[in-house]
């Protein structure tokens, strides 16, 4: 038998929805590659955010993100990625900055440095660089401690530091 929850009054979940839709719409696709996986995994974020909402939620943005990711997760357990990464520079980002042809090779070749390593450390770069998380909230949506995420960004910091460093040499050479 399945409990049967109380569903979101719907003026909140089309507020909420307005309100995020985009920014988790960004976010599901730096993390598919996929536009369309990306809207589908979207929708089902908001559908199990109106299945299991609660009045005692202190961070809606926070709380989102942690089901998109978990969302994302599930789709991934399902059926997991073949192929390569995604060039993520076709994917638009949200800030101001991403005319920038060189910004963009940039940060592809970092989020394709971080997924190698570690696929939870690009999530994080795109979390805290996207949409300006705090290393408390993306701690929240990861469900890791806040300590464990600032010894993620000092392995992110490392990996940019010698990302750039490489990046200076070759201008260096070319010159």
């Amino acid at each position: 038998m399945t409990a049967v929850f109380p569903l979101m009054d719907q003026d909140k979940l089309k507020e909420l929805y307005d309100r995020y839709a985009d920014a988790i719409y960004r976010y599901l696709l730096r993390l598919s590659g996929s536009e369309d996986l990306a809207f589908d995994l979207m929708q089902e974020s908001f559908l199990r955010a109106d299945r299991y909402h609660s009045e005692n939620i202190q961070n809606e943005r926070a709380w989102l993100y942690r089901i998109a990711y978990h969302v994302f997760l599930a789709d991934r357990r399902k059926s997991p990625p073949v192929g390569s990464v995604p060039d993520m520079s076709s994917i638009p980002e949200a800030h101001s900055f991403t005319g920038d042809l060189h910004w963009q090779m940039t940060r592809a070749a970092i989020e394709r440095r971080l997924h190698a390593q570690d696929p939870a450390l690009a999530r994080m770069f795109i979390l805290r660089l996207d949409h300006d998380f705090k290393h408390d909230e993306i701690a929240r949506i990861m469900e890791l401690s806040e300590r464990t995420v600032g010894r993620c960004f000092e392995k992110i910091r490392r990996i940019l530091l010698k990302e750039f460093k490489n990046d200076l040499n070759l201008e260096h050479r070319e010159s």
